[in-house]
């Protein structure tokens, strides 16, 4: 580990953050890069940017910090020192996911308060991009300026926090905008589109008004008689919990491609409304493996 990221965790440099939750993450690393950026933010609201004095010493584990102000200009950045005083306004991912934009709506999104944002980002020295998701958190600097502090993970565990922030997004934009939401839900550019999840939306009677399936390909299938591989009809499981509920997880299993053994998925499905009428809005991903 560095000495950067030793600082960062050390109690006598910075004081821990008393009272944060980091109980909705599967993960250790996912817990543990929170916390170490809450540290960061304690270390910049009491001495700047001096405060991460080795901020350019990279960890060795693809995890380093960097600083921006709220005009998406680079003020420090431990694994790309050279983004340094760039505006990186305009930066789009190898997807054309527009990174900044995303950060920003994830700064201020209540749904997302550890502003995760996930893209595919080139690591120093790689030759193929890598899947990554970066954690960014607002900071007050000494002298009044607005600042956010991020890191990332590559290759990250799919946490269920992740797809609970996207699927919530998604229905909080639809009773807000209506329909006129669906296009930016829709567009794989957003947020609501990461790697394998895709957000998608359906109607009680079975019509499908965001795809589920990559390109938002137009299709017609009966979502509750759907079955995964051991017959189990997880959409309609999640119907009926939402007779009573406003959110519900499921479970299932499916046959992945170049898998021999059964691979655990999970539902999240939240009810909402639109145009007056109920709307189920949700999401796919990995099973967390149990610790």
């Amino acid at each position: 580990m560095s000495c950067m990221l030793m600082a960062l965790l050390c109690g006598s440099c910075a004081k821990q953050p008393g009272n944060l939750d980091l109980t909705m993450y599967d993960y250790r690393d996912t817990r543990n890069l929170v916390q170490t950026l809450y540290t960061a933010k304690a270390l910049l609201e009491t001495k700047g940017l001096a405060g991460l004095g080795d901020v350019h010493v990279d960890s060795g584990e693809n995890t380093y910090l960097y600083v921006y102000d709220m005009n998406d200009v680079c003020l420090t950045h431990a694994g790309m020192p050279e983004l340094e005083g760039k505006d990186e306004h305009d930066f789009v991912d190898a997807t054309g996911k527009p990174v900044a934009l995303l950060v920003q709506r994830a700064l201020n999104n209540p749904q997302n308060p550890h502003g995760w944002v996930h893209y595919i980002w080139w690591e120093p020295g790689r030759f193929y991009p890598v899947p990554k998701s970066s954690c960014n958190i607002k900071a007050t600097l000494p002298d009044g300026r607005t600042v956010y502090v991020g890191g990332g993970m590559n290759h990250p565990h799919e946490e269920k926090e992740f797809i609970r922030i996207v699927v919530d997004s998604a229905a909080d934009a639809i009773e807000q905008s209506g329909a006129a939401a669906l296009d930016l839900l829709k567009d794989p550019r957003s947020e609501y589109s990461y790697r394998t999840v895709r957000v998608f939306a359906f109607r009680p009677n079975g019509e499908i008004l965001i795809s589920p399936i990559a390109g938002n390909v137009n299709f017609t299938i009966d979502l509750p008689a759907c079955t995964d591989a051991v017959g189990h009809r997880p959409f309609k499981r999640a119907l009926q919990a939402l007779e009573n509920e406003t959110t519900t997880w499921q479970m299932f299993t499916e046959q992945l491609r170049g898998e021999r053994q059964l691979v655990k998925k999970i539902l999240y499905l939240r009810k909402t409304t639109l145009d007056g009428k109920p709307l189920f809005v949700g999401a796919i991903t990995d099973l967390p493996l149990t610790p």
